[in-house]
């Protein structure tokens, strides 16, 4: 269980890293009594054969024991984030400007309104109870602040947060508008006015 706790780059809950390392233990119990079982099979093929059997099967036994560790940070991550919305591609097509802006204006209202009750600042499930969001979209309009020199991302006992960058008396929510309706990338095809033309002709 230590091992889940201490090898990821971020802070795991106790109870996740405890049914991934109970998980964990039982595939390793059932692979081990599998490569045992083996081993006394060959011992009776051959003796040299055998010896080389031997070798092949203890690295593949390696490969299944990082295959088992990587299972368990797997399995460990779903149970931390078992909230999490797995729909996020829909999500990314099928949100709209408004909804985008709506997120964005409440995450930052979250930020600010922290920053003035001088409270902690907000982590990622703190803005989830505000916005009712997936922590992707979240993610999303935290970035475009970020991009914008809005908002900064610091760490607070290995937890990511999220403050204020600028000062709120100068930050209007027009200029927030204009900057999220401005965000992306803008595709130019056939500048030369040819779709506008065949626009005319219709």
């Amino acid at each position: 269980m230590a091992l889940y706790l201490v090898m990821p780059n971020t802070m795991v809950k106790i109870i996740p890293a405890f049914i991934a390392s109970v998980i964990v233990s039982i595939a390793f119990l059932l692979f081990q009594y599998i490569f045992i079982l083996l081993q006394f099979l060959l011992i009776g093929y051959n003796t040299v054969y055998g010896g080389f059997s031997v070798i092949f099967i203890f690295l593949i036994w390696v490969r299944i024991c990082w295959f088992i560790v990587i299972l368990g940070v797997h399995i460990t991550y779903l149970i931390q984030n078992a909230n999490f919305d797995i729909n996020i591609e829909n999500d990314t097509i099928n949100i709209s400007f408004n909804s985008k802006l709506y997120i964005t204006f409440k995450v930052l209202e979250e930020i600010v309104k922290r920053y003035l009750n001088n409270q902690s600042p907000p982590n990622m499930t703190d803005l989830r109870k505000v916005t009712t969001s997936s922590p992707f979209l979240i993610g999303n309009a935290l970035d475009d602040l970020i991009r914008g020199g809005y908002v900064l991302s610091s760490r607070d006992y290995s937890e990511k947060v999220f403050c204020i960058a600028k000062n709120i008396e100068e930050v209007s929510l027009k200029e927030i508008y204009d900057f999220i309706a401005n965000t992306g990338e803008e595709i130019y095809i056939l500048q030369d006015g040819e779709i506008t033309d065949n626009i005319e002709k219709l």
